[in-house]
């Protein structure tokens, strides 16, 4: 795994544990074991970083509904199949992301 796939998955996964506004830049860092500079390598900032975070979760979000798409019997069963998966990710998503989100101070698109 190259260094900035090990970012972006850690920086979600501490996202997911303690959300966005909590993880500090050094935080990061030290849980990767690189330096703070190297971040700044691949990432402007912290909201480039909840960005790409944010992106890639996305991604994969669309990639496990074209599979059930793909692999369900009907629509009815794309349906069912689409409701599960919405229901595990309602079931694990922490609060504090939301929260997170909606008042991370983001730059203009």
């Amino acid at each position: 795994m190259d260094i900035k796939s090990r970012i972006l998955t850690k920086a979600e996964e501490l996202g997911r544990l303690i959300g966005f506004r909590a993880i500090t830049m050094d935080d990061l860092a030290a849980q990767l074991g690189i330096s703070k500079k190297t971040i700044y390598q691949f990432y402007n900032d912290k909201n480039e970083l909840v960005d790409d975070v944010m992106s890639e979760v996305i991604k994969k979000s669309q990639e496990k509904c074209l599979f059930a798409a793909s692999t369900s019997k009907n629509a009815i069963d794309e349906i069912f199949i689409t409701m599960e998966m919405v229901r595990e990710d309602l079931q694990n998503l922490n609060p504090i992301i939301v929260y997170d989100l909606q008042n991370i101070s983001l730059r203009p698109i």
